[in-house]
């Protein structure tokens, strides 16, 4: 990869890759020694991307990029048939006492907590996570948490609650705390959901985008946190009366990131830059 400096507030990245089926490309960026922190991505076969949001004179900006494809397989499984058990083969398997199993899923309770190991499988922008669930009883009034992912700093990340008000989801992103305050049957602050009856749930976070599925159906598409409160965490469930199974998270493949460029801005120059 390349990097040019075109003027003191614009750089312009160049790389080359011969994959051919490749969703797209992940670009980062840190500052001077500073820590990597994603700054876009880029479509298929697009092999160029300039930088020009926050870009100072006579500063050191080193880039990586890396590859990645759609989503296809999961990467973690839980069935909760009988058993807390991750069956997509990462070993996340989740910790907890005395779990109730009932309906073929795990009937959790405002009581119930259940964890993995810490994990960054969802320290990424772009992911899809989806379960069967069913809701056993009215609110309580409460806000009861159904599944969050927790880094420093964060409890959602994305994070996963039944409304204290009505039978909703509500399915959120930090910073700024985006996404939908009340998912229903037929989309955010749509019908509320029947109790005890089974409903698919889908979630997919698409860099600033997210889009929610009820039994398969597109019911929201709105923009979320990009880039989301990153880091490792748990996979935290439990605190709510329902009933989960086929709980599924999916993250695409990505290469290895391609060898980083360094590359430091020129001083300001008012005369040369003013109409750039």
């Amino acid at each position: 990869m390349v990097a040019t400096a075109l003027t003191s507030r614009k750089i312009k990245l160049d790389w080359t890759d011969t994959a051919t089926d490749e969703a797209g490309s992940e670009i980062q960026v840190k500052v001077w020694n500073g820590a990597w922190v994603k700054i876009g991505t880029v479509g298929q076969g697009v092999r160029t991307y300039t930088d020009t949001v926050g870009i100072n004179p006579s500063t050191q900006y080193t880039y990586r990029v890396r590859m990645f494809r759609d989503i296809n397989s999961a990467n973690a499984i839980y069935t909760f048939n009988g058993n807390l058990n991750d069956t997509g083969g990462g070993g996340l398997n989740l910790s907890g006492s005395a779990p109730t199993y009932a309906d073929g899923g795990l009937a959790m309770t405002t009581a119930t907590a259940f964890q993995s190991s810490s994990t960054s499988i969802l320290d990424t922008d772009n992911h899809k996570i989806e379960f069967d669930i069913k809701i056993r009883n009215a609110p309580d009034g409460n806000w009861r948490k159904i599944f969050g992912y927790i880094p420093v700093g964060s409890d959602r990340s994305p994070g996963i609650w039944m409304r204290p008000s009505d039978s909703k989801v509500h399915w959120r992103y930090d910073p700024a705390n985006t996404g939908l305050n009340s998912l229903g049957v037929t989309g955010d602050g749509g019908t509320a959901f029947t109790l005890n009856t089974w409903y698919h749930i889908t979630g997919v976070k698409k860099d600033n985008n997210f889009k929610a599925y009820v039994d398969n159906a597109l019911v929201a598409d709105v923009p979320v946190s990009m880039i989301k409160t990153s880091g490792p965490s748990v996979l935290w469930f439990g605190g709510a009366d329902v009933t989960i199974k086929n709980f599924k998270i999916y993250v695409p493949d990505v290469s290895n990131w391609h060898n980083s460029n360094t590359v430091t801005t020129p001083a300001a120059n008012a005369v040369n830059e003013t109409c750039q």
